[in-house]
């Protein structure tokens, strides 16, 4: 064994000898070896802020948003239409589109980064003087901006929809209702040169009910139109104008007309005049017995810029109308605006009327609504709205029920534990002034948008409801999607009412249930199947169901 060692010693000595010499070798040898680029990974951004001309996201350059690129979006794992980048920054950008709402999603790849290969060489002396002498030499002038680039036409949206629904009551002894709906919704459509033409239908038909079922609608088939407006609106034209059934939106409070409005644009205020008739508040058939003429103002201001800019928006509409419910009379609206960044947002509007009948101190409708984020996980919302004149259609076109003299307020505040659970706190107060009731309800929420990052989504939620009408009720909710190709969407509802001396006779429990698929193969095309049904413990009301079908494009 020594010999053995000794015979070893001499070729160890000289392995512990080379090896130093080896590694600096190694070390200064430039290694030939490819780096492998890293996989681009998509990241998730959101709508975070909605105004009446522009939205901005919380993605940006950093995150692969361009101007001019348009964000394709989705709201609850359907699409939800697109939005033009007009304006991007590191990490926000500013884009048009319609029917944006805060929380919209889409998905953006950011840049992969590139091995740098050293700056390219400076340019002789010669060179820079013959780039000089083509820079000065080449005649230049002032060019007014045109508004390519500006976005318009970017919310283009066209949706039409067939569905079909069965309803079944057990108490009914004539059988089921059977009622198809189409729906055809084409927004904002460039005809040619800024001249848009933009439309919403709804076809209902009926083709079995009971004889005693209480509806405004006796006949069948029923056309609703609450859009077929034919327009003119161009970015580098200050003269805008609108004919057919149109909708006033440019002024404070929804007007819908049997007539035409135009208006003229300097810088970021727009005047306008409007004239027409009026149509019928809840079937929206046209009326020759109603009609209304005035002039309506917007005023738009902005600072900053990114997500951290503010906006204030001023808009007023007055003018002389005649309805056939509270006869005629001088009619004014105002509402205003504010967003402040992604943290505040804060939004009022009244309506006046003074004539032949008038609401207490003239006031129609008003409505308050504040958004506030103070912590980024925070976030807390606040709604009043007083309606002063129990007359259809008067705010509200096309709905068939809108209430009495009342006061209704709601609060509501959310925190995010973690990224994929919210857990918040709703409440809520009703006084029908006619009747002198009150009805006051609250109750927690727990939201799992994304259990686990993953594609199941849970809900619950509970309120307690105090006032005339004493009770509670609970729900729960389970999903399943598959993006935005499948999904399945569970809810159960529980109710509870005790008997009062205001509400003898309601006692009783309910328990409902409904279940909808939905399977969309491709973004225009999308199928939904939904299954409800309500049991009751007491007598008062019978077993009540409801099956329904619908496919849907979107373009």
């Amino acid at each position: 064994m020594r010999r053995l060692l000794l015979l070893l010693l001499p070729a160890l000595a000289a392995m512990a000898e080379g090896a130093p010499r080896r590694s600096a070798a190694s070390k200064a040898r430039p290694s030939t070896k490819k780096a492998t680029p890293s996989k681009q990974a998509s990241t998730a951004g959101a709508v975070t802020w909605v105004g009446a001309e522009f939205a901005f996201v919380n993605r940006g350059t950093a995150e692969g948003v361009a101007v001019g690129q348009q964000l394709l979006l989705s709201r609850g794992g359907r699409s939800a239409g697109t939005c033009a980048v007009q304006a991007a920054a590191e990490h926000s950008a500013r884009c048009t589109g319609t029917n944006l709402r805060v929380g919209d999603l889409f998905t953006s790849t950011p840049p992969r980064a590139e091995a740098s290969a050293g700056p390219p060489p400076l340019p002789t002396e010669a060179e820079l003087r013959r780039q000089q002498r083509l820079v000065e030499a080449t005649p230049w002038t002032l060019r007014a901006f045109d508004g390519a680039g500006s976005g318009l036409g970017a919310g283009l949206r066209a949706e039409a929809a067939l569905s079909h629904t069965t309803f079944f009551n057990q108490a009914s002894t004539r059988g089921p209702t059977g009622q198809q709906r189409v729906d055809v919704v084409v927004s904002d459509l460039e005809l040619y040169r800024g001249l848009r033409a933009s439309a919403d239908l709804t076809v209902l038909n009926f083709s079995q009910r009971p004889d005693a079922t209480r509806t405004l609608y006796t006949q069948t088939p029923v056309l609703l139109v609450r859009q077929l407006e034919l327009g003119f609106r161009r970015a580098d034209v200050p003269i805008a104008a609108a004919l057919g059934r149109t909708w006033l939106s440019t002024g404070a409070g929804l007007l819908v007309l049997d007539g035409a409005h135009a208006s003229y644009k300097v810088g970021g205020v727009e005047v306008g005049a409007f004239a027409g008739l009026l149509p019928d508040g809840a079937r929206l058939t046209p009326s020759l017995s109603q009609s209304s003429a005035g002039a309506f103002a917007r005023a738009q201001l902005a600072s900053g810029e990114g997500a951290a800019s503010s906006v204030v928006q001023l808009s007023g509409r007055a003018g002389y109308a005649v309805r056939d419910a509270v006869g005629s009379r001088f009619e004014a609206a105002v509402s205003a605006g504010l967003w402040s960044g992604r943290r505040f947002d804060a939004h009022a509007s009244v309506e006046l009327g003074l004539g032949q009948s008038q609401a207490p101190g003239g006031i129609d409708a008003a409505r308050v609504d504040v958004g506030w984020r103070p912590l980024e996980k925070l976030h807390l919302m606040a709604s009043g709205r007083y309606r002063g004149l129990p007359v259809s259609g008067l705010t509200e076109v096309g709905l068939v029920s809108p209430g009495l003299r009342a006061l209704h307020g709601d609060v509501f505040g959310s925190w995010e534990v973690t990224p994929g659970l919210l857990v918040g706190l709703r409440a809520g107060v009703a006084t029908d002034f006619h009747s002198a009731l009150t009805q006051l309800r609250g109750g927690p929420e727990v939201l799992a948008p994304s259990l686990f990052g993953g594609p199941v989504s849970l809900g619950a939620g509970y309120s307690e409801e105090l006032g005339w009408l004493r009770g509670r009720s609970a729900w729960f909710s389970f999903g399943v999607s598959a993006g935005s190709v499948f999904r399945v969407v569970s809810r159960t509802n529980l109710f509870q009412q005790q008997a009062t001396a205001e509400a003898a006779g309601l006692s009783g429990s309910e328990l409902g249930q409904s279940l909808a698929i939905e399977v969309a193969p491709w973004r225009f095309l999308r199928a939904r199947v939904v299954v409800m049904g309500r049991q009751t413990t007491g007598e008062r009301f019978a077993p009540f169901g409801s099956l329904g079908a619908q496919v849907s494009g979107a373009f």
